[in-house]
């Protein structure tokens, strides 16, 4: 381990446990965080002093960041303009993604610094790491407590845009922020509206996808699951995320977590053979090798997401190769990232030592010491740093230290030989205006389904018209039956939330969803039943004028005077004929004279030959009823009465004219409804009501008297009734139409 040449106590390693640490001299220090190796978590025993976690699994693919920013260090410190006469050293400690191992190497960077005291030669004024979001923010609550500058190459949670709790820390890599934006719009693209989604239980899972979840519902996201995936290999917790999988319909589903927290899970879905879902991979693991080996293809073949551009810095292959000849340095992503870090830095240094006493930035126009400046005054420059990066990129930081997002929407695919490889089918740049930043080349796309066609994933099919969503208890909005709708009622379009009646005279076709005008149906004259039955009334109508004319040319003969008067059967006759006539006006369209006279002139010459029956039926009682001369009523009086009749003549003619006028009764009442009848329909309700006072005061005033009384009694109730009759249907009548004489005189 080389040591910085400084006595200060930040280069002695004065540690109980010695730190995995890398130190190179320079006239300005930077302070770096690399998880070189990996580490495994330990229980707690205080039985003895507790040790720094273990560090095990060396990382290629982390070890490539840290020799990057080793290779930018060189390369500026060779370049005589960028930052002439200062050389950048650098001190670096492997985190072994533990926390406690960061935190002592955090401790460690801030040593004795304090905003009052100079630097020295071995205090790091910036600190660039770490990788993950989780542990950049434990450094940067500390460090912001100096105002040390932290800049992040892959810390992408976009908690840490919050300027009141990480006041310090910058970013070459683009917030989650944008890339939840991009994976919304990737979504809304493709019309994927029902999505599971999984995340890993940190500030990255979390925020990524609350962001998600907060760009993508409001344009009809409908999230079938959220589940967590566990930050600790919980057998029983992964089993529920891999049965939850197995058991959905969703056909897409968004994971926002990193590749190595990813695993345990991935293994999962291989051991349940769970394939022919649609991955949308976060930046975190879209672009690793992790998975894309031919054991997962079955599983992510497909997989799209967006990952950080592609970038090339001239000289790095050759120089990795010089360290490991298998080395690669073509097209890098967060690598570049490390890159831009260091050369961040670099510019902000360089517009420090610009700075012109007099004219400087800091109270009474002074400048910072162009070597020994104080971290805060660096910080300064960092926040306003503006440069042109190798590839052409302009390097700036917004208000919340985020840079611009440019990413790259990745698929991957397999090739002939079915190994995995990630190919370029778009673009997403955030400095673009809403819309147009997104771009998608579909036709290059190589989707995980059977036909390669762009997967759909929908709880139901959408509503035909004809049909209304009726959504299903206990499951998301997007999920419902489509229900028929009931005769008379159309939706006309999909997805409809209810049925609409149709207008009067309307009816729904077939499909229900339509209203057509219903068709007429009224029997016509050429109808089959119409032709039969106005045949058997022209028979009818024959029958009775012959039978009219036999019975008028044997009028006076014994037989007809034996059974009563013949014009009795003469009304009848032409009653019956009429009757007969009558039904020619049933067939044929009704029309306004059709319906008004019609059933009146039916029920008319029905009730006439009804009436006419009844006076023959009368006339037969009343044959018997004979004057006589009464003298058992009153004793010593003889009373002339007719008599002779049967009781049930009488009661069945008081219960005749009863069920009679109940039934007028009744009709009047409907008759009311209308408008034009209320008058007319009142005063013979009123009629009836006076007939009925009458028979209820007639009945028991008949059977209390005696003899001419009772007589007197018939007479009282018969004139009683034709007033009442009389005073209610025509008097009012009378009156109405003087009065409209009177006006049209005057």
């Amino acid at each position: 381990m080389e040591v910085c040449h400084s006595d200060s106590a930040l280069c002695k390693s004065g540690e109980d446990q010695v730190l995995r640490r890398v130190v190179s001299p320079g006239d300005v220090m930077i302070g770096a965080l690399f998880p070189l190796t990996g580490t495994q978590t330990q229980g707690l025993s205080l039985r003895e002093n507790p040790q720094l976690s273990a560090c095990f699994k060396f990382s290629e693919r982390r070890f490539r960041w840290f020799m990057v920013m080793v290779f930018a260090i060189n390369e500026i410190n060779k370049n005589s303009t960028l930052i002439p006469n200062t050389t950048l050293g650098y001190i670096m400690y492997d985190t072994c993604l533990s926390t406690n191992r960061l935190m002592n190497a955090t401790l460690s960077f801030i040593g004795e610094t304090r905003q009052d005291t100079p630097a020295d030669s071995c205090t790091p004024q910036v600190i660039i790491g770490e990788a993950r979001s989780g542990f950049s923010s434990i450094v940067s609550r500390f460090i912001s407590l100096y105002h040390i500058p932290q800049i992040s190459y892959t810390s992408s949670c976009k908690c840490l845009s919050n300027k009141k709790e990480y006041p310090s820390f910058l970013r070459t890599i683009p917030s989650d922020a944008f890339q939840a934006t991009a994976i919304a719009r990737l979504v809304n693209y493709f019309g994927w509206i029902y999505v599971g989604t999984l995340e890993f239980d940190d500030d990255y899972g979390r925020e990524g996808m609350s962001q998600f979840l907060l760009e993508a519902e409001p344009n009809g996201l409908c999230i079938a699951f959220r589940r967590i995936i566990p930050k600790e290999h919980e057998v029983n917790k992964i089993r529920f995320l891999g049965e939850t999988l197995e058991s959905t319909k969703v056909t897409v589903i968004v994971a926002f977590t990193g590749d190595s927290s990813f695993r345990p899970f991935v293994n999962e879905l291989l051991l349940r053979n769970i394939s022919r879902r649609t991955w949308i991979a976060s930046e975190a693991w879209v672009s690793s090798s992790m998975f894309a080996v031919q054991r997962y293809a079955h599983i992510f073949q497909g997989t799209i997401g967006f990952a950080l551009r592609k970038a090339k810095i001239p000289g790095l292959e050759y120089f990795l190769k010089n360290l490991k000849p298998d080395a690669t340095g073509k097209s890098l992503r967060v690598t570049y990232n490390t890159y831009m870090a260091v050369y961040t830095y670099a510019n902000a240094l360089y517009d420090l030592q610009l700075c012109v006493n007099g004219r400087g930035p800091f109270s009474n126009g002074t400048c910072a010491d162009g070597i020994k400046f104080q971290p805060w005054q660096l910080l300064y420059y960092l926040w306003r740093v503006r440069y042109i990066n190798n590839i052409g990129e302009t390097i700036t930081f917004d208000e919340n230290g985020d840079p611009p997002a440019i990413y790259e929407l990745v698929n991957w695919q397999m090739d002939n030989t079915s190994n995995f490889y990630i190919k370029v089918v778009g673009s997403f740049d955030s400095s673009e205006d809403q819309g147009s930043g997104l771009r998608i080349d579909t036709n290059n796309i190589m989707w995980n389904s059977a036909n390669s066609l762009v997967p759909r994933s929908i709880c139901s099919e959408p509503c035909s018209p004809g049909t209304r969503k009726v959504a299903r208890k206990g499951e998301p909005f997007c999920c419902f039956d489509c229900v028929s709708c009931n005769p008379g009622e159309i939706s006309s379009s999909l997805d409809s939330q209810d049925c609409y009646r149709c207008e009067e005279n309307h009816w729904s076709n077939e499909q229900r969803d339509a209203c057509l005008p219903m068709p007429e149906e009224y029997l016509a004259y050429v109808d089959a039943p119409a032709l039969i039955l106005l045949s058997f009334a022209l028979l009818g109508f024959i029958i009775v004028v012959n039978i009219f004319g036999l019975l008028f040319w044997h009028r006076n003969s014994p037989a007809m005077k034996s059974s009563g008067p013949w014009w009795i059967d003469g009304i009848m006759l032409c009653a019956l004929a009429g009757c007969f006539v009558n039904t020619v006006s049933y067939p044929g369209e009704p029309g306004s004279v059709h319906c008004r006279v019609r059933e009146t002139l039916a029920f008319t010459l029905l009730t006439l030959t009804i009436v006419c029956i009844l006076q023959q039926t009368v006339s037969l009682i009343t044959v018997a009823t004979q004057p006589t001369r009464n003298s058992a009523i009153q004793p010593g009086l003889i009373i002339l009465e007719c008599s002779g009749a049967s009781l049930a003549w009488a009661i069945s003619a008081l219960v005749y004219l009863g069920i009679i006028a109940a039934l007028c009764l009744v009709l009047a009442n409907v008759a009311q409804k209308n408008p034009s009848a209320v008058n007319d329909a009142k005063f013979i309700i009123f009629s009836i009501l006076i007939y009925f006072l009458v028979l209820l005061a007639f009945v028991p005033a008949y059977n209390s008297t005696q003899g001419k009384l009772s007589i007197a009694t018939e007479m009282f109730g018969i004139i009683a009734t034709a007033y009442g009759f009389l005073g209610c249907l025509f008097i009012p009548k009378c009156y109405y139409i003087l009065k409209a004489t009177n006006i049209s005189k005057m």
